[in-house]
């Protein structure tokens, strides 16, 4: 522990703090409240509202390879704030935990380098998933942009961005989760908190656009799938009629079932895995129950309706899923 603890001291941004404590004489827990203050009164006088976060970190991406490569990692945090919410400041865990923020009630996570779902909570806190930013370094810089690590050699993205950003009380935290969560999210988020997150027509144009992405996507893949299976019958039943030898005029085409099959199955099954893996994340996102009614115009004074939630609980039927 001692030469981490040296290690950390000797690194700059732990210098700036150890000569901030050292000429002013101050404990660095102490420090650390008089920045923390400002915010802290406002969280105090948002108790029963929302409180949204943004963290931001360069995640390792191999483990393997030389030179190490690194790519940006952001982490949305939702909750209510309560009477008990506040920064990190005790001394168990002001050097070494990842614990940002406690008291929070519901507390959820989301990465966002993925199409990823929310963690919860036990602890009613918050936390960095950063190893080498503990709660006092995160918390003193959290203005400034997440530092690059030392061993890195290619980074896939770099930002100036916050490490960490606040966003206290309803009229920050609504827009924030409105700009940065999808519409499956931001209406998954409503449930969870518990809170009457207001569905706005960019919310409900979000929502729709999303369902009717994977509607699309499945449907030309069935269309795929059933043309395919019909190539499959047409040449099975040519096989059957040539016993396998097809005359094209200019050349003469020997096959069997066996070589049918082989020629089509694999990709009707590619065809079949992509249509499944599709409504797995339509059902995960529970379109099957929230699905919208939209209309399409096929043509002039043609118009289609399409119910959405029929059309993914139907599949999820089907496909048992």
């Amino acid at each position: 522990m001692d030469s981490l603890i040296t290690s950390f001291w000797l690194d700059t941004e732990w210098s700036e703090i150890r000569k901030e404590v050292e000429s002013r004489n101050i404990h660095p827990e102490k420090l650390l409240e008089e920045k923390l203050a400002p915010l802290q009164v406002r969280i105090s006088e948002s108790e029963g509202r929302l409180i949204g976060a943004m963290g931001r970190h360069y995640k390792q991406c191999s483990w393997d390879k030389t030179p190490v490569h690194y790519f940006l990692s952001e982490t949305l945090y939702a909750g209510i704030i309560t009477l008990e919410t506040r920064f990190a400041n005790s001394l168990d865990s002001f050097y070494w935990s990842l614990l940002f923020m406690s008291g929070i009630k519901n507390p959820y996570s989301l990465s966002l380098a993925s199409d990823g779902d929310f963690t919860g909570n036990k602890e009613s806190c918050f936390s960095y998933p950063d190893l080498h930013t503990p709660s006092l370094r995160l918390l003193y810089f959290m203005e400034r942009p997440p530092t690059i690590p030392q061993d890195s050699s290619r980074m896939f993205s770099t930002t100036e961005k916050p490490r960490l950003e606040f966003h206290i009380g309803d009229k920050e935290a609504i827009p924030f989760f409105q700009n940065n969560l999808q519409g499956w999210q931001y209406t998954k988020l409503r449930k969870l908190l518990g809170y009457e997150l207001p569905i706005t027509p960019e919310i409900s144009k979000k929502i729709e656009k999303e369902q009717l992405e994977i509607y699309s996507l499945v449907s030309e893949k069935e269309k795929e799938v059933i043309n395919l299976e019909s190539e499959l019958k047409t040449r099975v039943g040519l096989v059957r009629a040539t016993d396998g030898v097809i005359h094209h005029g200019t050349h003469t085409e020997l096959t069997d079932e066996f070589v049918e099959y082989f020629r089509y199955g694999p990709v009707i099954r590619e065809k079949q895995r992509e249509i499944k893996e599709l409504l797995e994340k339509a059902i995960k996102r529970r379109y099957h129950e929230n699905g919208v009614t939209v209309s399409r115009e096929l043509d002039a004074g043609i118009t289609k309706i399409i119910n959405l939630g029929e059309f993914f609980s139907n599949r999820k039927a089907l496909l048992k899923l």
